[in-house]
């Protein structure tokens, strides 16, 4: 998940049309001694704001899922510089080609049926799926592959495949997740610490 900007027209319902810009950023641990992460947002014509949460990819969703939401609130179409009907795109590469998506593993081991087991998990990147929209594939041990857990947005396929991830867990009655140094584990996606000052 990497910060992003973009530059697009909103056009009222008179046929005036204004510039909309604005930028999503990208999550970030926060630095008050929680294990919460931070995403920010802007946009002149809507406002602006931060999302907070102990799951990185909820927060970068959200804040790009506010802004369409308040578009729609505002009463005008978002349009390109031709005028063709246009949405906020969050992007899968960056300018040099690199996806914007890491993939997530996950070892460790969990409790289950009162054994401790190992336990390893996936979930890779989103990817347009051939029927429209995106999909995140997702493995689990013991079960193999499951999904594409879709949705319509990339950054929206993302969260609901780490939140497919943990509902699978919990339906398997597994808990007291941790990584192999005995560390509690927490299914989140993986986020830059940040920057040391």
């Amino acid at each position: 998940m990497k910060a992003f900007t973009f530059s697009l027209f909103a056009r009222y319902p008179d046929g005036i049309t204004r510039p909309l810009t604005g930028e999503v950023g990208a999550p970030v641990a926060a630095n008050d001694g929680t294990d919460d992460y931070l995403c920010s947002f802007s946009c002149p014509l809507i406002g602006g704001g931060q999302f907070r949460s102990r799951y990185p990819e909820w927060t970068y969703s959200a804040a790009v899922s506010f802004l369409r939401f308040n578009m729609e609130g505002q009463g005008f179409e978002v349009c390109d510089a031709e005028g063709h009907a246009a949405d906020i795109a969050a992007p899968v590469t960056d300018d040099y080609g690199i996806p914007c998506f890491a993939p997530a593993r996950f070892h460790g081991r969990c409790l289950h049926n009162g054994v401790l087991i190992d336990f390893s998990a996936e979930i890779q990147p989103p990817e347009r799926h051939e029927h429209g929209g995106w999909g995140c594939a997702v493995e689990l041990s013991h079960y193999g592959q499951l999904g594409p857990i879709q949705s319509g947005s990339p950054e929206h396929a993302y969260e609901l495949a780490f939140k497919f991830l943990r509902q699978m867990v919990d339906y398997r009655g597994e808990g007291q997740l941790t990584d192999r140094n005995g560390a509690p584990l927490l299914i989140c996606a993986p986020v830059r610490p940040p920057r040391k000052h």
